[in-house]
């Protein structure tokens, strides 16, 4: 049996191993031998710790997974901790929402994701993890530059099951698109917001794969990267709303 650790480190390596990080990171990270990482890693792994486990095969909620993360998902690598951050960001008042898209990702990932306000000013919710299997994955089906994801994200390829394609345009619009009600035709309208270029152009062909017409403009501000708004036409919203089956509408 190792020596006694100080509880405050062995807090933070309980800590770390429940949050996937490996037993050379942990090591390196908190200055211990790889011998005392691996008993405690071996104590907790039976008990409390289990790598996620999961196989990327371009379902339905795999699309809607990476069309929420598309919309308001962003990463963070801390090289200090040698940690791995994937975070989902939500409005303040969206806790069904929110509860809805922590369900669909601790199924599909194998792992509980924590759903918490973000400070005690700030009241929108995150739902977050740390673990560096989960933080890869997106790139699976996506492309981005994850210090500005926001601009370059795009679907890698549309060569895609029909059923991924759905569910990617379900949680795309409900992260960064929205669903309002015409005053003067009292009928459903719908729209993705997006400041990649490629993302909003991809959006488009799915949608008219789907046999659903769109229309698109671009909103150019001065100070502003452009806002590229990909909607669709009156007479295909019911077409949208029966096949996409948005959460907002």
């Amino acid at each position: 049996m190792p020596a006694l650790l100080p509880q405050s480190i062995k807090a933070e390596l309980i800590e770390r191993i429940n949050h996937g990080e490996s037993i050379n990171v942990i090591a390196r990270a908190l200055k211990l031998g790889k011998s005392t990482v691996y008993y405690h890693y071996q104590r907790l792994r039976g008990r409390r710790y289990r790598v996620p486990h999961f196989e990327p095969c371009a379902s339905e909620n795999e699309g809607e997974i990476c069309g929420v993360f598309a919309g308001d998902g962003s990463q963070y690598f801390h090289p200090e901790s040698y940690s791995y951050e994937v975070n989902v960001h939500f409005g303040e008042h969206n806790i069904a929402y929110a509860e809805h898209v922590k369900q669909l990702f601790d199924h599909f990932f194998d792992k509980q994701f924590l759903l918490r306000r973000e400070g005690s000013r700030d009241r929108r919710l995150r739902l977050c993890t740390k673990s560096k299997v989960i933080f890869h994955y997106f790139h699976n089906y996506l492309l981005y530059e994850s210090t500005h994801k926001h601009d370059t994200v795009h679907l890698k390829t549309l060569k895609l099951p029909l059923n991924f394609k759905i569910g990617f345009l379900r949680g795309l619009l409900d992260t960064d698109g929205c669903i309002s009600m015409d005053r003067r035709s009292g009928r459903q309208c719908a729209a993705y917001y997006t400041t990649s270029q490629k993302l909003a152009h991809q959006v488009g062909l799915l949608l008219s794969e789907l046999g659903i017409s769109v229309g698109t403009c671009v909103d150019s501000r001065q100070g502003y990267k452009p806002c590229y708004r990909t909607y669709v036409l009156a007479r295909s919203i019911d077409t949208f709303l029966k096949t996409v089956r948005p959460f907002k509408s």
